[in-house]
């Protein structure tokens, strides 16, 4: 099967036009994370990297993570010392699930959720 010539002579045009009407990048300008940690999609073989494990047709997968942390926020004073911790402890639960189909694709979800925070300030 060949290609036909139109074709390729549209091909340049359209990439062309995709590239000029996409939209403007923007960074976050307000805010930040403090769970930065990202499990990897539920029936991998590995606890923060997905093993790539696609065998099965319609092999679900759930599952929840917990991730905790003491003292992610805290201000120090000029010798080092603590002076005001922002949050002192935190918890957050990655509940998730997977569907293997086909052989070839997964579809994933993860919901990060935070049932405690606390903090001293």
């Amino acid at each position: 099967m060949t290609m036909r010539p139109t074709f390729l002579f549209l091909l340049p045009g359209v990439l062309a036009s995709t590239v000029a009407l996409a939209p403007e990048a923007k960074a976050q300008t307000a805010g930040f994370a403090l769970d930065r940690f990202n499990p990897s999609e539920r029936g991998s073989d590995w606890f923060a990297l997905d093993s790539l494990d696609l065998r099965g047709d319609m092999r679900p997968a759930v599952g929840l993570v917990l991730d905790c942390g003491y003292r992610p926020l805290v201000l120090y004073n000029q010798d080092g010392s603590v002076r005001t911790n922002l949050v002192e402890h935190q918890l957050f639960g990655h509940v998730g699930g997977s569907l293997v189909l086909w052989d070839r694709l997964r579809l994933g979800l993860d919901l990060p959720v935070a049932p405690r925070r606390s903090s001293r300030g």
